[in-house]
């Protein structure tokens, strides 16, 4: 999208010139990138070395986007392979240190949410949906705050656990640059749509106030002119048009009766 690419090109994107929404940073002034962990399991058990292979590299090409393509300051624990890292404290550190996180949904990370995952598999990610349930203990509103889901090729809504129903989707495709737009709008607070400044409401009388009563003649003459050619005429549904007209010319009547002594 034309959208995307513009921040590829750019990121010090300056605000719109309709008044901001308080999430838009002033006119001028740049966008900053939060801090973003990315939290994902690694395998499930069903998977085969290929699948789980190929869900990495996609994993890993989304968080190297971020980074390269457009100014996100994401981590993810695939840039520490190579580093003496305390495993056991990593993720939840992410997790709780981060501004935001964004979890990477598949069955697997779901299975580590509800803790319905085998006892001696993906404790890491385990690790970190323990944290996240922590924060929510602590604060709900500002949990919802911090977690965006992502939903990669072959991740379906039903996936999702029904206790993150609250927590805000978007689609994408790791190699697709395109479809990042929803995820980087969330994580740096550009809304799709301003809300604009507030207009004037317009003056809308009642039909049957003394304001409008020389709009109300001018209808009755126009409902009595046309009750004339249908008595005049021959129009097969003569009988029930003159009808209606009637119910009309009575109505009319009654609100110009009603807006004489609203002004007596």
């Amino acid at each position: 999208m034309d959208a995307v690419r513009g921040m590829q090109t750019d990121l010090a994107v300056t605000a719109a010139a309709v008044t901001p929404s308080s999430s838009q940073p002033p006119e001028g002034e740049e966008l900053t990138s939060p801090a973003v962990f990315i939290s994902w399991a690694h395998s499930h058990s069903t998977w085969t070395k290929k699948q789980s292979s190929a869900w990495q590299e996609g994993v890993a090409t989304l968080a190297s986007t971020l980074r390269q393509s457009f100014g996100i300051d994401a981590d993810i624990d695939l840039f520490h392979l190579h580093e003496p890292v305390d495993w056991t404290r990593f993720g939840q550190r992410g997790v709780v240190n981060n501004e935001r996180v964004v979890i990477v949904l598949s069955k697997a990370w779901a299975e580590r949410w509800e803790g319905t995952n085998h006892p001696a598999e993906g404790a890491g990610a385990a690790r970190e949906a323990d944290a996240l349930h922590g924060l929510f203990s602590r604060d709900q509103q500002e949990w919802q705050k911090k977690l965006v889901i992502a939903m990669l090729p072959g991740v379906s809504d039903d996936d999702v656990p029904v206790d993150l129903d609250r927590v805000t989707r978007v689609t994408l495709d790791p190699s697709d640059p395109d479809s990042y737009e929803g995820l980087l709008r969330n994580l740096t607070g550009q809304p799709q749509y301003v809300k604009v400044p507030l207009g004037t409401i317009p003056d809308m009388p009642p039909l049957n106030s003394g304001r409008n009563l020389s709009a109300l003649r001018a209808q009755l003459d126009v409902v009595r002119g046309q009750k004339r050619l249908v008595v005049k005429g021959r129009a097969p549904e003569r009988g029930m048009l003159i009808h209606q007209l009637e119910l009309q010319e009575a109505a009319l009547r009654g609100f110009i009766e009603t807006a004489l002594q609203d002004n007596d």
